[in-house]
């Protein structure tokens, strides 16, 4: 009987026991697999937004939360099993879940954002160098100012490129370089150009004058305009012709000296006329270069120094052919295509008045 109730007794504690270990392992403290996997999830899906570029705080905080949700994790799993508590890293792990979360809409809505914003300023620099560039190809400036634009047109190359594939940060990186370059070499040349523009009111006179001698005259005569590079052939007052012309390297104000391949400013004539074959520039209008004006400056200049000790003030200055090359190439003349000279040479007898200005338009309306 004894026995019996003693086998009894064993068994019931055996099964308490039993049940015992079985609630324990049924109510411990599980490990948070699947939250460290959505945090993972939604630190991924930030990073394929750039949320690491556009939403820099807020992705690396997040980044920061799920790595000390994985240093909890790991101190807990060192603990003896029964004492173990995920309670704290379950939550560091929700934490980096919707830190991502939040930092992929930011950088979802800043890169829309930065995109707007980076286009109007990319179509900004090329719209200025579209009304601009031109103007900066013609002029004579210093190796720094056309290395600036050389540089500041690359980086706008390079910003273009980043800004089609959506790398908006590197594409405003080049696009700033570009700026700085570009506007510290269209100073330089603006500065030029206002400069050279300060004759304007002059050249208008000098303009107006030779049209108004044409038209009471009832006679041709040609208006040379060096910052638009156009021969104006007028008759009776009236515009008969335009050409494009080629002038010498150094064309901005009057010609100094020989050699200085300056193409010189003032009133002058058609003093003779070299056709085929008398020339080596196709057909050619010789200019009565130095006129008395020219002459008197020229000695002026060698009294203060501006002209070297020893150089001549040059001569042989024609509007002749072989033009067309695309750049500023001669040594002071005026230069043609020749099949524009084809048409130019007759109409314009020995004696035609020649006027050579800066332009015979206003800055403003050339420069927008």
């Amino acid at each position: 009987m004894k026995r019996t109730i003693k086998n009894r007794l064993a068994i019931t504690l055996t099964l308490t026991a039993i049940a015992f270990c079985i609630l324990f392992i049924l109510n411990r403290d599980l490990p948070p697999i699947s939250e460290i996997k959505e945090a993972r999830k939604a630190l991924s899906e930030a990073r394929m937004c750039s949320a690491e570029r556009y939403a820099s705080k807020l992705y690396y905080l997040a980044e920061n939360t799920y790595d000390s949700s994985m240093l909890y994790w790991n101190i807990e799993n060192k603990r003896f099993w029964p004492s173990r508590d995920y309670n704290k890293v379950r939550e560091l792990a929700a934490d980096a879940k919707n830190l991502a979360i939040k930092s992929k809409e930011y950088a979802q809505e800043n890169a829309v954002f930065v995109e707007q914003i980076l286009g109007q300023e990319l179509h900004s620099l090329q719209t200025r160098i579209g009304n601009f560039q031109n103007y900066f190809d013609r002029l004579p400036l210093s190796e720094k100012s056309v290395k600036n634009n050389q540089m500041g047109l690359l980086m706008l190359r390079e910003a273009e490129i980043a800004f089609s594939k959506s790398d908006f940060l590197l594409a405003n990186s080049k696009l700033k370089s570009a700026q700085q370059n570009i506007i510290i070499s269209y100073s330089d040349a603006e500065k030029i150009i206002a400069n050279y523009f300060a004759s304007y009111p002059d050249w208008e006179r000098s303009v107006r004058k030779t049209i108004d001698a044409s038209r009471k005259e009832k006679t041709c005569c040609i208006v040379v305009d060096k910052f638009s590079r156009e021969c104006l052939v007028y008759h009776s007052g009236i515009l008969k012709e335009k050409f494009d012309i080629e002038l010498g390297k150094n064309w901005i104000g009057d010609k100094n000296h020989q050699g200085d391949k300056s193409t010189p400013e003032g009133y002058y004539y058609v003093e003779n006329k070299f056709d085929e074959g008398q020339t080596r520039y196709y057909k050619a209008l010789l200019l009565n270069y130095p006129n008395e004006s020219d002459k008197k400056r020229f000695k002026k200049n060698q009294k203060t120094g501006i002209v070297p000790s020893g150089t001549g003030i040059g001569s042989l200055i024609e509007i002749h052919g072989h033009g067309g090359k695309g750049t500023d190439w001669t040594d002071g003349c005026i230069a043609l295509r020749d099949s524009d000279m084809k048409i130019l040479f007759p109409i314009c007898p020995r004696g035609t008045p020649v006027t050579i200005v800066g332009s015979v338009k206003p800055l403003h309306e050339l420069i927008h």
